[in-house]
């Protein structure tokens, strides 16, 4: 060990015991993949978090100990960089660096290195300085590996979002969504950004119904056919910037009642249902439930029959 990674050693035996043997273990291992000069900079970026605060250690000792797993992944300045973005968190919370660090392994396995930041940066909207906010926030980096190994970038970047409105109004909201959403997301595929952005319109409508609609995706996308799902959360999400105040139940009755025709049935009620809007939001969950039962009993050209009879 050179003389300036001893220094710096030196430094570290400040800290609990831990720090050192992590800062240990991860030199040797780094030791044949970074040149001196890299190496030193490494060290010395892991001694500035652990003087930072209080309880910054915590995430100097995360940050040695995943280094070896993370320059796999990321080359030397892009490891230095990750780095700073843990060291910019530590200073906002060594809860969030230690959690940012934690998840770095599996997280930058399925994040291109120019997002880093950007990961980062979500992570960091959802701490307010209180205790729950930094639950969140740190909760979120847990499981973004899990969520980027189904999901794309911008894909979890908007359920970050969504995440930041629901904490403004419950923090206890956001921290249920977050837990369900790591379920349901990776479950509904290519649906998975037109239901963010009816959650986002039912969280400025009607927050409180937010954790319904994620409780029972799953089940309603079920009961439509796949090509029809992206038309019916969007109609679904033109619903709620309308004010209409039991998404949840709007997506269990309407879903149900498409489940009773076939897929192109469902377009041809949606395609009626979508000209109903703009001249009636409360007719159009009515008309979604009663329009697959009327095709039992007539035919498709006599429902669009009855249908223009009533737009008349």
């Amino acid at each position: 060990m050179t003389t300036g990674l001893e220094e710096m050693e030196q430094e570290l035996r400040r800290f609990p015991s831990s720090v050192v043997d992590e800062f240990k273990q991860a030199t040797e291992a780094l030791h044949g993949q970074l040149t001196e000069s890299e190496l030193a900079n490494w060290a010395n970026q892991g001694v500035e978090i652990a003087r930072q605060a209080v309880r910054s250690w915590e995430a100097a000792s995360e940050y040695f100990r995943v280094s070896p797993q993370v320059v796999e992944h990321l080359s030397t300045a892009q490891l230095l960089d990750w780095g700073q973005c843990g060291t910019r968190l530590c200073k906002e919370s060594p809860t969030l660096g230690v959690a940012f660090f934690k998840a770095s392994p599996l997280t930058v396995q399925h994040l291109r290195p120019r997002y880093i930041q950007g990961w980062a940066d979500m992570g960091s909207s959802l701490y307010r300085g209180t205790w729950k906010s930094s639950a969140l926030a740190a909760k979120f980096f847990d499981v973004s590996g899990n969520l980027l190994e189904s999901l794309g970038y911008q894909e979890v970047a908007r359920f970050a979002e969504l995440l930041d409105t629901l904490s403004h109004k419950s923090s206890d909201l956001a921290a249920d969504c977050l837990l369900l959403g790591q379920h349901v997301l990776p479950q509904i595929g290519e649906d998975r950004l037109p239901f963010i952005k009816l959650s986002h319109a039912v969280a400025e409508s009607n927050w409180r119904d937010v954790k319904g609609c994620f409780e029972h995706i799953s089940r309603v996308l079920t009961n439509v056919a796949q090509e029809q799902r992206s038309r019916f959360l969007d109609l679904a999400a033109m619903l709620a910037q309308g004010g209409l105040s039991n998404m949840s139940l709007f997506l269990s009755e309407s879903s149900s009642s498409l489940a009773r025709v076939e897929s192109a049935s469902q377009g041809n009620i949606l395609d009626m249902a979508e000209k109903l809007l703009p001249i009636s939001h409360e007719a159009v969950g009515a008309f979604i439930r009663s329009g697959p039962e009327l095709l039992v009993k007539i035919s498709q050209p006599q429902l669009e029959s009855w249908f223009e009879t009533g737009m008349g």
